[in-house]
């Protein structure tokens, strides 16, 4: 599986959890559980793709909780792959690691730049 293919599938099996791994789940879960340093680059890095328009404090909150969903929702929408099972709290982790690596930039940008009316307008 190729790294693209892999960190899709982890943002696929995130938005397939839904609710959950938002709120109490294994993405908050992940989320906590890294360095202060890294949960700011993941708000700075979905502030910089515009999902993300609160404070760069760290603090999960209902801000981090919506831009997260959304940048989900965005590589589920323009990367069409199969999601794995994600009841391991390491999937979150990764996806976490890449977005504040700004390892999703390429796919979030491809997603910004559909035509009108494609449905991520």
């Amino acid at each position: 599986m190729t790294r693209l293919m892999q960190r899709t599938a982890i943002a696929l099996g995130l938005a397939t959890l839904g609710g959950a791994a938002m709120a109490g789940g294994p993405l908050e879960d992940a989320f906590a559980a890294r360095s202060p340093e890294l949960r700011m680059a993941v708000q700075q890095q979905a502030q910089a793709e515009g999902f993300y328009e609160g404070t760069i404090d760290g603090v999960w909150g209902p801000g981090t909780n919506r831009a997260l969903m959304t940048v989900v929702d965005t590589l589920m929408y323009t990367a069409g792959a199969a999601a794995p099972n994600l009841g391991d709290p390491d999937w979150a982790e990764v996806f976490l690691d890449e977005l504040a690596s700004g390892g999703y930039a390429d796919e979030l940008a491809d997603a910004r730049s559909l035509p009108p009316g494609s449905g991520m307008d």
